[in-house]
């Protein structure tokens, strides 16, 4: 799940083998996007300009759409099991491979060029998941390898595509994010932590303990102060990053919640679950606004 860069639409990934474009007011549907290879769609992302939209997911090969008028620009086979992340900044997709549902077997990462759909450079052994930084000058990317190693989360140079750092030691990523300063990049594992990474120093500390219940999706708030979590106990968790607090805990869905993000002006919270609802929520203070079906 993703919103738009002006935040009018938000468009959904789902198990019916489609990807939907809602328009974030309303929840109506504008545009239905399938193809006869379609499978789950489990990774979603706007491009830089709002313009195009990337799409991956299991057992389905990666494809580039434009939005404004639902045509398919570019088919990426190669790249299959893959999840798709867009530089806020610059024409050019990350594509982590080999992953799965639980944050294991990641592969290389590719960068694709988005008017082209030209690979520009591998990321090897970089993992399935990645994430930009907001300049779109740094990735992060994690989960390289089978469950029983241990897993990397790694911070590269996107222009040079050398490894800046190294954090070592960690279990398997499912949800990252990178804060509006770029400071910090927080991220939740299959057994419900979620650490928050210093980009400066490359210091590092624990938001949530680890408790078990996965912390599938992450995503801060665009002035950086919140960070909302996305969970297995069918809750959206709301923390304080300053003070590391755990200050709401927003119920309503009846499954996992698979997806969080916050609108660009930060006035709504979108949250996805696997019971088949989008739900947009008022963070200030966290109510429900309205109740979309996927």
């Amino acid at each position: 799940m993703a919103w738009s860069p002006d935040g009018q639409f938000l468009a959904v990934g789902s198990s019916d083998r489609t990807l939907k474009l809602l328009r974030a007011d309303t929840g109506e549907v504008v545009s239905i996007l399938t193809t006869n290879s379609a499978d789950w769609n489990v990774s979603v992302a706007f491009s830089h300009d709002g313009n195009g939209l990337a799409v991956g997911g299991i057992r389905r090969p990666v494809t580039f759409w434009d939005v404004r008028d639902g045509r398919l620009l570019f088919t990426l086979t190669n790249y299959v099991q893959a999840r798709v992340a867009c530089s806020p900044v610059a024409p050019l997709m990350a594509v982590g491979t080999g992953g799965d549902w639980w944050g294991q077997k990641g592969s290389n990462v590719y960068l694709v060029d988005i008017h082209s759909g030209k690979e520009v450079r591998v990321l090897p052994q970089a993992g399935d998941r990645a994430v930009f930084s907001r300049d779109g000058k740094r990735l992060a990317t994690a989960n390289n390898g089978s469950w029983a190693t241990t897993q990397y989360v790694v911070l590269w140079d996107v222009d040079s595509g050398e490894k800046l750092h190294v954090l070592a030691e960690q279990r398997q990523v499912l949800g990252m994010a990178c804060s509006p300063d770029g400071n910090l990049l927080a991220f939740g594992t299959r057994y419900g932590d979620v650490t928050l990474w210093n980009l400066n120093d490359f210091s590092h500390s624990t938001l949530r303990e680890a408790t078990g219940d996965y912390a599938r999706s992450v995503t801060f708030s665009p002035d950086g102060r919140w960070l909302a979590v996305g969970m297995l106990t069918q809750e959206v968790e709301i923390w304080d990053v300053e003070t590391r607090r755990l200050v709401k805990r927003l119920r309503g869905h009846t499954w996992d919640v698979n997806a969080v993000s916050y609108s660009p002006d930060g006035a709504q919270l979108a949250s996805g679950c696997l019971d088949g609802t989008i739900r947009i929520w008022d963070p200030h203070p966290p109510t429900i606004q309205k109740l979309m079906p996927e």
